[in-house]
């Protein structure tokens, strides 16, 4: 989940509204793809700030997949 995102002007109307906290990469891939739009990975050089094995870091990890699900489960039911 890197947060870098770039879209045509129809994907990203098509995608709306997007979903909350970590669920919106989630939700958009999901969208684009069940409406036939094309997804390219491009391979680029940049670091992210890593979060480590430490209480602070789970608790992140955890509110990410907390995010995650929530957003499956929703687009589950529509």
């Amino acid at each position: 989940m890197s947060g870098q995102r770039a879209l045509s002007r129809a994907c990203f109307e098509a995608v709306l509204p997007f979903a909350q906290g970590y669920g919106v990469e989630v939700a958009l891939t999901i969208r684009a793809l069940k409406q036939d739009f094309r997804i390219l990975e491009v391979m680029v050089e940049m670091q992210h700030r890593a979060t480590g094995k430490n209480i602070s870091g789970f608790i992140h990890r955890g509110r990410q997949y907390l995010d995650v699900y929530r957003t499956i489960r929703q687009l589950a039911k529509n």
